[in-house]
Order: C-alpha cells, then structure tokens, then sequence
C-alpha cells in the first residue's frame, strides 16, 4: 500500500508539472537548463514505472502460488486480460520513448499500470477451489 501512495504521490507531481521542455523554452531557458528540467522530469517517470513494474512482480509471486487453485476458466480469463494489458503498457511505452512530452500518453501508461495492479489484486482475493 505504501508503494502505491508513493507512486500515486511521484505520478501526481509528474503530471502536474506537464511539459517543461516548451515552457521553458518559451521562457528563454538556456538549451542545458532545458536538458536537465527534461532529465529530471524522465527520471521521475522512469522511477515511477519501475515501482509499478516491481508491485506488479510482487502480485504476480502470489498469484502464481495460487494459480493451480484456481478454476480453468479464471485462469484463461486472468491470462487472457493479463496479456492484453501487458501489450497496451509495452505500446504505450514505446509511443512514449517517440514522443516523451505527450501527457496524453503519460496519463494513458499511469492507467494502463494502475488497471494491471487491480486486476492482480482482485485475482489474489479470489476464493480457491479445494485441493
């Protein structure tokens, strides 16, 4: 719970500041000062998205001991919105190494990621059948 306020808090401050590279430009920032607003402003998003990666692990671990015990059918469905939502983090963060400003995309990701942990969440309250 502590790593998801503390990336729900990083992602915030993130999004909040929008795009740094055209305002500070705008404002006559010199070309390095722009660098390393942009610099910093990535290596929050990276850091953000690395402990999305690393709970999503975590929950994956449970599963996967509880995996046997569930129903066939829970099984394919929880592999099958698995891989659809693993494809969508992949495509949106390829389209955000394209265009690594886009809010829209950032936002999109941050969704993407928050949606992959509920569904493991939810998957890991799931009751189990008996063995």
């Amino acid at each position: 719970a502590v790593l998801i306020v503390a990336s729900s808090a990083v992602t915030s401050v993130v999004l909040r500041t929008g795009n740094p590279v055209p305002h500070a430009v705008a404002g006559g920032a010199e070309p390095a000062a722009v660098a390393r607003l942009a610099g910093h402003r990535g290596a929050l998003v990276a850091e953000v998205f690395s402990r999305y990666d690393a709970a999503a692990r975590d929950l994956e671990g449970v599963l996967r001991t509880r995996r046997d015990r569930l129903s066939p059918a829970t099984r394919r469905v929880l592999e099958e919105s698995l891989g659809a939502i693993d494809q969508a983090i992949g495509e949106a963060r390829a389209a955000l190494d394209k265009d690594p400003a886009s809010q829209d995309i950032l936002h999109l990701l941050d969704s993407v990621y928050r949606q992959k942990l509920d569904l493991l969440r939810r998957a890991n309250e799931l009751p189990l059948r008996s063995s």
